[in-house]
């Protein structure tokens, strides 16, 4: 049986931001909420955004997550589902 390290401790410091869509493989949770976030210890956190995101969540999710409101409009426009 592998030991387990508890070396390291999940401080959920990484400060990366990916966009994506609902239905991303990559997510926990199945969600219809037109904008969301999650993230696990240690991993980016995933910005999730669906067609239906108005401007003012957009605008909100950009503040907090410094991300550039025009990337996040184009997201929705071009890529989200």
């Amino acid at each position: 049986m592998a030991e387990a390290d508890f070396t390291h401790t999940a401080d959920f410091s990484d400060r990366r931001v990916i966009l994506t869509t609902y239905d991303d493989d990559r997510l926990a949770q199945v969600s219809d909420n037109s904008i969301r976030y999650e993230q696990t210890c240690d991993e980016p956190t995933y910005l999730v955004i669906r067609k239906n995101a108005t401007d003012e969540s957009l605008t909100k999710a950009a503040a907090r997550f410094g991300v550039a409101i025009r990337d996040l409009l184009e997201f929705r426009e071009h890529q989200a589902r």
